[in-house]
């Protein structure tokens, strides 16, 4: 959720780390012509029950981090807070 940037994340660059693997995803909702998907970010951890560590670079420029998030879980992160919601 953006608070200086737009509410949705949308542009948002999320980034996970965990169990020394790291994977980039980007908010959005474009798919293709005339269609729309979901703006959740979704990363596959396979077996990794660790917490871990996500970065989020907001459009509006703003970088937050988020460390000991949990897994296998929907996670609702606002700009500028440290922990999820």
């Amino acid at each position: 959720m953006g608070t200086k940037s737009n509410k949705a994340g949308i542009g948002a660059l999320v980034t996970v780390e965990a169990g020394g693997i790291k994977q980039v995803r980007r908010c959005a909702t474009d798919g293709s012509y005339l269609s729309a998907s979901d703006k959740r970010v979704h990363f596959g951890l396979a077996k990794t029950a660790t917490l871990v560590t996500v970065t989020v670079r907001w459009p509006s420029g703003v970088k937050s981090t988020y460390k000991n998030v949990p897994v296998d879980r929907v996670v609702t992160l606002r700009e500028g807070d440290v922990k999820p919601l």
